[in-house]
């Protein structure tokens, strides 16, 4: 059954819906590029800098909108994308919602207009995302099948999550957006935003439909907070991307937003390996659907502000069948060219890869020990009386399990990743890899220092080290890295990060 993601609620929708706002206005403006009509009318209209445009997407989101939309927005750089619909398919949404994000793109909902379910997904894309006064955004849970046999689907559930959480959207914002079942919904406000961590803004440019002479003025409006800032000196040409790799909202080359709340969540200092330059980092800890999550993320940037290295980190990460491979073909359709794959070589095709010592039985007995906790733990908590007599139980529960959780991923690492283990490495741009050599790895393993910045694929360094699994130094210009494992069960983890080592390595 095809995965569906559209509004199931009964209401009705403001007579100054953005389809009747906007699309039968500009129909009769030369320069406008409509899609089918088959699925979202996609509009996009270029502003008088050629390279700067508005895409107006409004009507039920289809399957093929993801691919319609790419090919519509493919000769921007800059734009604003501003949406009214009342939802459609949820993966169609994460596929324009990713393709926002990646390009820098800022999102809008003007006054009077309804975007809920898979618009609201995609809307969340939006490097800087507006809302008008009056403008009506709603969010629910993934499902399928339609009408009274609509139910939760826990895998879209868990492809949505991943998504979110890949955003930069801390775990309250996650639980918020998907919290209301199929036939219900959460209106995001202003205030509500503010409350769960989502950042927006709500400039009065939105409040009221424009008329055509308001038009030039209230794109630039949206347009010029998106514009990157300035990097301290500008690029060469050999190391600055066409395109612009983004991890979080932060693009490579764009300055820290200092004043933010999101950087307030970091703790910053010297670099210890790279002078001149400041490390942040910051970890969280949340449940996403019922799986208990641990994320971190780095930002490696000179004095300036300017950010030559950024990194994101899940813990565990789930993947269902074909979903890695899923996930790289939609960044390759945001970058315009396919990556440089590298998949962990399998022990028993590659003889020549050092065997695990230790007693792999024992490893498997203790992992199944630790499930078996982690299931107690739960339903002791599904209990309403903990609840109510021990409220304070859920938080230590959640780091309980997610100690449980951190022990299995590096129990499962130890023996080289499990059965039925696959790994990848996806490089785009002139990133490049260098693997480490036999002593190189040993040094990694015995936590002894090592130059430079190291990718692997199955997270944990030290513990892919010493499980025989190669490691890979940062090296080249600028480019994007997307690092995914996942076992037999489809759980793993997910790392990928946006890296110009020629701005900061002092040991190529």
């Amino acid at each position: 059954m095809r995965a569906a993601f559209v509004l199931r609620v009964a209401f009705a929708p403001p007579a100054r819906l953005l389809a009747g706002i906007l699309v039968c206005m500009l129909v009769s403006i030369p320069g406008l590029h409509c899609g089918a009509a088959r699925g979202a009318e996609i509009i996009t209209m270029p502003l008088s800098d050629a390279d700067s445009a508005v895409i107006l997407l409004t009507g039920e989101i289809e399957i093929s909108d993801g691919e319609r939309f790419r090919q519509a927005t493919a000769r921007y750089p800059k734009a604003a994308v501003i949406l009214g619909s009342l939802g459609g398919n949820l993966f169609a949404a994460l596929e324009i919602g990713t393709q926002i994000r990646m390009r820098n793109y800022a999102t809008a909902v003007l006054g009077g207009s309804v975007c809920t379910s898979a618009c609201a997904i995609a809307w969340l894309g939006g490097t800087r995302r507006f809302i008008a006064t009056g403008a009506m955004i709603g969010f629910h849970a993934a499902y399928t099948g339609h009408g009274d046999q609509a139910k939760e689907s826990g895998q879209a559930n868990a492809v949505l999550g991943a998504y979110l959480t890949t955003l930069g959207l801390p775990f309250q914002a996650v639980a918020f957006i998907t919290k209301a079942p199929p036939d219900g919904i959460s209106w995001l406000t202003p205030a509500i935003a503010d409350r769960e961590g989502i950042d927006v803004s709500s400039p009065d440019v939105l409040d009221k439909a424009p008329s055509r002479t308001q038009l030039e003025p209230l794109l630039k409006a949206l347009l010029e907070p998106a514009k990157p800032a300035p990097p301290l000196s500008p690029p060469s040409s050999a190391s600055s991307p066409a395109i612009r790799y983004v991890v979080d909202g932060l693009a490579l080359g764009d300055k820290v937003r200092f004043d933010s709340a999101e950087h307030s969540t970091y703790r910053c200092g010297p670099s210890e390996k790279f002078p001149d330059f400041i490390w942040c980092h910051r970890k969280q800890q949340g449940s996403v659907n019922g799986k208990d999550i641990l994320t971190s993320n780095s930002i490696l940037h000179d004095r300036a502000g300017v950010a030559w290295y950024i990194n994101r980190y899940m813990e565990p990460a789930f993947f269902g069948p074909g979903h890695m491979m899923q996930e790289i073909d939609r960044l390759s359709a945001v970058f315009g060219h396919r990556p440089r794959l590298c998949w962990m070589p399998e022990r028993n095709q590659h003889p020549q890869l050092p065997q695990v010592s230790g007693d792999n039985d024992s490893r498997q007995r203790r992992i199944e020990e630790l499930e078996r906790q982690n299931a107690e733990t739960r339903l002791q908590l599904d209990n309403p009386l903990v609840q109510i007599f021990d409220p304070d139980s859920s938080a230590h529960a959640s780091v309980e399990i997610a100690a449980r959780n951190r022990e299995i991923q590096k129990l499962r690492q130890q023996s080289g990743g499990g059965p039925g283990m696959k790994a990848v490495i996806a490089v785009w741009g002139e990133v490049a890899l260098q693997q480490l050599s036999d002593a190189e790895v040993a040094a990694v393993a015995e936590r002894r220092d090592f130059n430079g910045l190291l990718v692997s694929y199955l997270g944990d360094l030290e513990q892919s080290a010493k499980a025989g699994a190669p490691l890979y130094r940062l090296a080249g210009g600028a480019g994007f890295v997307w690092a995914a494992s996942s076992d037999a069960d489809g759980t793993g983890v997910l790392r990928f990060l946006a890296s110009d080592t020629g701005r900061f390595s002092r040991n190529p």
